[in-house]
Protein backbone atom coordinates (compact mmCIF):
# COMPACT_ATOMS: atom_id res chain seq x y z
CA UNK A 1 0.00 0.00 0.00
CA UNK A 2 1.38 3.56 -1.29
CA UNK A 3 0.22 6.89 -0.20
CA UNK A 4 0.16 9.69 -2.49
CA UNK A 5 -0.19 13.10 -1.29
CA UNK A 6 -1.25 15.54 -4.64
CA UNK A 7 -1.93 19.22 -4.98
CA UNK A 8 -4.03 20.48 -8.07
CA UNK A 9 -5.26 23.30 -8.97
CA UNK A 10 -9.14 23.61 -11.07
CA UNK A 11 -11.00 26.55 -13.15
CA UNK A 12 -14.06 27.98 -11.88
CA UNK A 13 -16.86 29.00 -14.24
CA UNK A 14 -15.68 32.24 -14.34
CA UNK A 15 -12.05 31.31 -15.15
CA UNK A 16 -10.88 32.21 -11.22
CA UNK A 17 -8.14 29.51 -10.27
CA UNK A 18 -9.10 26.87 -7.31
CA UNK A 19 -6.43 25.57 -5.34
CA UNK A 20 -6.90 21.81 -3.78
CA UNK A 21 -4.86 19.15 -2.38
CA UNK A 22 -5.93 15.51 -1.67
CA UNK A 23 -4.75 11.51 -1.05
CA UNK A 24 -4.62 8.67 -3.02
CA UNK A 25 -4.53 5.35 -1.39
CA UNK A 26 -2.80 2.94 -3.92
CA UNK A 27 -2.34 -0.93 -3.61
CA UNK A 28 -0.08 -1.92 -6.73
CA UNK A 29 -0.59 -5.78 -6.53
CA UNK A 30 -4.30 -5.35 -7.20
CA UNK A 31 -3.71 -2.04 -9.81
CA UNK A 32 -6.75 -0.36 -7.80
CA UNK A 33 -6.31 3.20 -6.13
CA UNK A 34 -8.71 4.61 -3.68
CA UNK A 35 -9.20 9.04 -2.61
CA UNK A 36 -9.23 9.01 0.77
CA UNK A 37 -9.56 12.53 0.52
CA UNK A 38 -9.61 15.60 -1.57
CA UNK A 39 -10.39 19.75 -0.52
CA UNK A 40 -12.40 19.58 -3.86
CA UNK A 41 -14.92 16.77 -3.34
CA UNK A 42 -18.54 17.37 -2.36
CA UNK A 43 -20.18 16.30 -0.90
CA UNK A 44 -17.92 15.82 2.09
CA UNK A 45 -16.94 12.26 2.55
CA UNK A 46 -13.59 12.67 4.94
CA UNK A 47 -13.12 15.35 7.84
CA UNK A 48 -9.85 16.34 5.88
CA UNK A 49 -12.14 17.04 2.72
CA UNK A 50 -13.07 20.41 4.59
CA UNK A 51 -9.59 21.57 5.66
CA UNK A 52 -8.04 24.81 3.85
CA UNK A 53 -6.18 23.67 0.66
CA UNK A 54 -2.58 23.32 1.40
CA UNK A 55 1.13 22.22 0.22
CA UNK A 56 1.39 18.35 1.24
CA UNK A 57 4.41 18.47 3.41
CA UNK A 58 5.43 15.29 4.25
CA UNK A 59 3.73 12.08 5.41
CA UNK A 60 5.00 9.75 8.30
CA UNK A 61 3.88 6.75 10.68
CA UNK A 62 2.87 7.57 14.32
CA UNK A 63 2.31 5.04 17.16
CA UNK A 64 -0.71 6.92 18.23
CA UNK A 65 -3.72 5.72 15.77
CA UNK A 66 -2.29 5.63 12.09
CA UNK A 67 -0.15 7.49 9.36
CA UNK A 68 0.09 11.43 9.55
CA UNK A 69 0.18 13.83 6.97
CA UNK A 70 1.88 17.43 7.35
CA UNK A 71 0.46 20.31 5.26
CA UNK A 72 2.66 23.22 4.84
CA UNK A 73 0.71 26.91 4.27
CA UNK A 74 2.03 29.82 2.08
CA UNK A 75 3.95 31.49 5.31
CA UNK A 76 5.92 28.15 5.74
CA UNK A 77 3.85 27.26 8.65
CA UNK A 78 2.96 23.67 9.08
CA UNK A 79 0.06 21.74 10.64
CA UNK A 80 -0.25 17.52 11.13
CA UNK A 81 -3.45 15.60 10.97
CA UNK A 82 -4.35 11.79 11.36
CA UNK A 83 -5.26 10.59 8.30
CA UNK A 84 -7.47 8.05 9.58
CA UNK A 85 -9.65 10.39 11.96
CA UNK A 86 -8.89 13.69 10.50
CA UNK A 87 -7.90 15.45 13.19
CA UNK A 88 -5.22 17.50 14.45
CA UNK A 89 -1.93 15.62 15.56
CA UNK A 90 0.63 16.69 17.83
CA UNK A 91 1.80 18.58 20.76
CA UNK A 92 3.04 21.36 19.54
CA UNK A 93 2.32 24.82 18.22
CA UNK A 94 1.72 25.83 15.20
CA UNK A 95 5.50 25.13 13.74
CA UNK A 96 7.73 26.94 10.61
CA UNK A 97 9.48 24.89 8.24
CA UNK A 98 10.88 24.78 4.44
CA UNK A 99 11.52 21.28 4.26
CA UNK A 100 11.09 17.72 5.90
CA UNK A 101 12.50 14.68 6.17
CA UNK A 102 10.72 11.74 7.55
CA UNK A 103 12.53 8.62 8.90
CA UNK A 104 11.70 5.57 11.20
CA UNK A 105 11.84 7.87 14.72
CA UNK A 106 9.58 10.80 13.56
CA UNK A 107 10.32 13.56 10.96
CA UNK A 108 12.96 16.25 11.03
CA UNK A 109 11.89 19.69 9.96
CA UNK A 110 14.03 22.47 8.79
CA UNK A 111 14.03 26.36 8.63
CA UNK A 112 16.48 27.51 6.32
CA UNK A 113 16.47 30.86 4.58
CA UNK A 114 18.37 32.14 1.79
CA UNK A 115 21.18 28.98 2.09
CA UNK A 116 21.32 30.28 6.09
CA UNK A 117 20.46 27.11 7.97
CA UNK A 118 17.62 28.85 10.61
CA UNK A 119 16.83 25.51 12.46
CA UNK A 120 16.80 21.82 12.74
CA UNK A 121 13.09 20.31 14.67
CA UNK A 122 12.45 17.14 15.19
CA UNK A 123 8.61 15.03 15.85
CA UNK A 124 9.12 12.07 17.51
CA UNK A 125 6.64 8.90 16.26
CA UNK A 126 4.06 9.95 19.88
CA UNK A 127 3.73 13.51 18.55
CA UNK A 128 5.88 15.56 20.21
CA UNK A 129 8.13 18.46 19.29
CA UNK A 130 12.14 18.47 20.18
CA UNK A 131 14.43 21.95 19.05
CA UNK A 132 17.52 20.28 17.91
CA UNK A 133 19.27 22.72 16.32
CA UNK A 134 19.36 26.69 16.43
CA UNK A 135 20.99 29.76 14.70
CA UNK A 136 22.18 31.90 17.76
CA UNK A 137 22.70 34.40 15.47
CA UNK A 138 19.51 35.24 14.39
CA UNK A 139 17.38 37.57 16.29
CA UNK A 140 14.27 35.37 16.71
CA UNK A 141 13.86 33.85 20.15
CA UNK A 142 12.99 30.26 20.87
CA UNK A 143 11.07 28.61 24.29
CA UNK A 144 13.17 25.83 24.43
CA UNK A 145 16.80 25.51 24.83
CA UNK A 146 18.17 23.19 21.15
CA UNK A 147 19.70 19.69 22.27
CA UNK A 148 23.02 20.62 20.28
CA UNK A 149 25.04 23.65 19.56
CA UNK A 150 25.22 24.35 15.77
CA UNK A 151 27.74 24.54 13.51
CA UNK A 152 29.76 27.90 12.97
CA UNK A 153 29.69 26.74 9.44
CA UNK A 154 25.99 26.00 8.97
CA UNK A 155 24.99 30.09 9.77
CA UNK A 156 27.11 31.56 7.54
CA UNK A 157 26.01 31.40 3.94
CA UNK A 158 28.06 30.01 1.25
CA UNK A 159 29.01 32.76 -1.36
CA UNK A 160 31.50 31.36 -3.63
CA UNK A 161 30.37 27.58 -3.73
CA UNK A 162 27.50 25.17 -3.32
CA UNK A 163 26.55 23.59 0.36
CA UNK A 164 23.96 20.57 0.21
CA UNK A 165 22.35 19.35 4.18
CA UNK A 166 20.96 15.70 4.40
CA UNK A 167 19.61 14.87 7.77
CA UNK A 168 18.66 11.30 9.87
CA UNK A 169 18.14 10.28 12.74
CA UNK A 170 18.94 7.02 14.54
CA UNK A 171 18.82 5.78 18.00
CA UNK A 172 17.90 9.46 19.39
CA UNK A 173 20.82 10.75 17.45
CA UNK A 174 21.20 13.00 14.94
CA UNK A 175 23.40 12.83 11.49
CA UNK A 176 23.66 15.70 8.85
CA UNK A 177 26.15 14.75 5.67
CA UNK A 178 27.25 17.95 4.12
CA UNK A 179 28.54 18.23 1.00
CA UNK A 180 30.07 21.09 -1.27
CA UNK A 181 30.98 22.14 -4.58
CA UNK A 182 32.00 25.30 -6.39
CA UNK A 183 29.78 24.57 -9.61
CA UNK A 184 26.32 23.20 -9.04
CA UNK A 185 27.34 20.73 -12.32
CA UNK A 186 30.87 19.49 -10.81
CA UNK A 187 31.58 16.59 -8.17
CA UNK A 188 31.31 17.74 -4.71
CA UNK A 189 34.38 18.96 -3.52
CA UNK A 190 34.18 17.47 -0.25
CA UNK A 191 32.01 15.40 2.35
CA UNK A 192 31.47 15.93 6.07
CA UNK A 193 29.10 14.00 8.41
CA UNK A 194 28.24 15.89 11.22
CA UNK A 195 27.35 13.05 14.40
CA UNK A 196 25.51 15.11 17.27
CA UNK A 197 25.18 12.36 19.80
CA UNK A 198 22.75 12.60 22.79
CA UNK A 199 24.61 13.75 26.01
CA UNK A 200 27.27 16.11 23.89
CA UNK A 201 26.81 19.76 23.54
CA UNK A 202 28.38 19.84 20.01
CA UNK A 203 29.01 17.37 16.47
CA UNK A 204 32.00 15.78 15.81
CA UNK A 205 32.89 16.37 12.41
CA UNK A 206 34.52 13.62 10.08
CA UNK A 207 35.50 14.10 6.95
CA UNK A 208 34.45 11.80 3.93
CA UNK A 209 36.15 10.55 1.20
CA UNK A 210 35.02 7.72 -1.08
CA UNK A 211 37.04 5.30 -2.51
CA UNK A 212 36.56 2.37 -5.20
CA UNK A 213 38.40 -1.04 -5.22
CA UNK A 214 40.20 -1.34 -8.48
CA UNK A 215 38.17 -4.14 -9.66
CA UNK A 216 34.87 -2.08 -9.25
CA UNK A 217 36.04 1.01 -11.06
CA UNK A 218 36.55 -1.33 -14.03
CA UNK A 219 33.06 -2.05 -14.15
CA UNK A 220 31.74 1.33 -13.90
CA UNK A 221 34.22 2.22 -16.68
CA UNK A 222 32.11 0.70 -19.50
CA UNK A 223 29.60 3.56 -18.38
CA UNK A 224 29.74 6.95 -19.18
CA UNK A 225 32.24 9.23 -17.16
CA UNK A 226 29.31 11.15 -15.57
CA UNK A 227 28.05 7.83 -14.05
CA UNK A 228 31.09 7.53 -12.70
CA UNK A 229 31.59 10.87 -11.41
CA UNK A 230 28.14 10.93 -9.72
CA UNK A 231 28.80 7.77 -7.97
CA UNK A 232 32.64 8.80 -6.46
CA UNK A 233 31.22 11.67 -5.55
CA UNK A 234 27.23 11.38 -5.10
CA UNK A 235 25.11 14.80 -4.18
CA UNK A 236 22.85 12.76 -2.00
CA UNK A 237 18.87 14.70 -1.13
CA UNK A 238 17.54 13.75 2.14
CA UNK A 239 16.00 10.24 0.41
CA UNK A 240 19.55 9.32 -0.52
CA UNK A 241 20.87 9.04 3.38
CA UNK A 242 19.74 6.82 6.12
CA UNK A 243 21.43 6.62 9.69
CA UNK A 244 21.05 3.00 11.07
CA UNK A 245 22.05 1.18 14.20
CA UNK A 246 24.68 -0.63 11.92
CA UNK A 247 26.00 2.75 10.65
CA UNK A 248 24.71 4.89 7.89
CA UNK A 249 23.98 4.56 3.75
CA UNK A 250 24.51 7.22 1.48
CA UNK A 251 22.82 6.13 -2.04
CA UNK A 252 25.00 7.26 -5.41
CA UNK A 253 24.14 6.88 -8.78
CA UNK A 254 24.85 3.35 -9.03
CA UNK A 255 24.95 2.32 -5.66
CA UNK A 256 25.61 3.22 -2.63
CA UNK A 257 27.85 3.35 0.21
CA UNK A 258 27.63 2.26 3.51
CA UNK A 259 30.47 3.66 6.45
CA UNK A 260 29.85 1.02 9.70
CA UNK A 261 28.71 1.95 13.16
CA UNK A 262 32.37 0.60 14.22
CA UNK A 263 33.89 2.63 11.89
CA UNK A 264 32.72 6.14 13.31
CA UNK A 265 33.33 4.54 16.85
CA UNK A 266 36.83 4.31 16.22
CA UNK A 267 37.50 7.30 14.58
CA UNK A 268 35.94 9.17 17.39
CA UNK A 269 37.75 7.36 19.80
CA UNK A 270 41.11 8.00 17.99
CA UNK A 271 40.20 11.79 18.27
CA UNK A 272 39.55 11.50 21.93
CA UNK A 273 43.10 10.15 22.07
CA UNK A 274 44.83 13.49 20.41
Amino acid sequence: MIFAPFSHTLKTPDDIPDQGTGLYQIYPEAGAANLVFSTHRRPVQHPLDSIEPQRPFCLFSSTEGGPIIGFQSTKAETSYYNIETGEKWGKFPSLRATKANPTAEGVILWQEEEKILSGVGYINLEGRYELLLWNSNLKKEQKNEPVWKMPQEFTEKPYHYDRGLCTSMSGGDLYILSFTSYNSLQAPAGLTLYYFKRGQAEAVRIPIKIEMPDEDRKILEATPYYLINRTLSPKPQDGDFLATPKGVVILANDGFWFIPSEDISSYINALSKR
